[in-house]
């Protein structure tokens, strides 16, 4: 009677252990589903053809809103910059080719929208979409003038000795030759400011000698 009953029991424990390790496995398996649903959807939603748009960013005016979106549909590194007016049915809309990752709208003015796009080094390029009927422009190592809304300086091809000024509105350039500067301010001026028909500047050379200049700009600003 003793072996049946420790027979019985053997058996029922073997019994258990095993029922216990089938259902042990079959949570397992759940929750390894479980884990990857997300990131199917996630994949999936990201890669849907019915949404050929991506907003990058925007920025509110108050006279306009401004949308700078990527459009997959045009190809690689295709945006549009729409200018939507408050309170009126029309917009404006231009596709500027720049790195969709590495773009941002810095400001909006009554003007224009500023763009500011970066290579991924210390390059970058200011791209102004203008409010009117102005076609969009674009400048390397482009730098605003803090008290002047029609006139910016950039470098031609990292020419960093001849800093071009540039009238936005009309269109007319001065070159301000900006010898010595300092390799890793890549054309960056310390200060550009206007008074009267006057530009003053300040850039530091690669002796950390800070250079400052006053140059005759009336030709330009008309």
């Amino acid at each position: 009677m003793k072996r049946k009953t420790t027979f019985r029991i053997h058996s029922a424990l073997l019994l258990f252990v095993c029922a216990f390790s089938f259902f042990s496995c079959q949570e397992s398996t759940r929750g390894t589903v479980r884990d990857l649903n997300p990131t199917v959807v996630e994949i999936a939603d990201s890669a849907s053809p019915n949404q050929p748009l991506v907003l990058i960013d925007h920025c509110d005016n108050a006279d306009y809103t401004a949308v700078l979106e990527e459009d997959k549909r045009l190809g690689m590194d295709s945006c549009i910059v729409r200018i939507n007016p408050i309170g009126k049915s029309t917009s404006k809309s231009e596709i500027i080719q720049i790195p969709a990752d590495k773009s941002s709208i810095v400001d909006c003015t009554n003007e224009y929208v500023v763009i500011r796009s970066s290579c991924g080094g210390p390059c970058y390029t200011l791209t102004f979409v203008f409010t009117d009927n102005r076609n969009k422009k674009q400048f390397d190592f482009a730098q605003r003038i803090s008290n002047s809304a029609s006139l910016i300086g950039y470098f031609r091809n990292e020419e960093f000795e001849k800093l071009i000024l540039h009238n936005l509105k009309t269109g007319k350039e001065q070159i301000v030759s900006t010898p010595n500067q300092k390799a890793m301010n890549f054309g960056k001026m310390e200060t550009m400011l206007i008074q009267g028909n006057q530009l003053f500047i300040e850039y530091t050379t690669e002796t950390n000698e800070v250079i400052k200049k006053v140059i005759e700009i009336q030709g330009v600003l008309k």
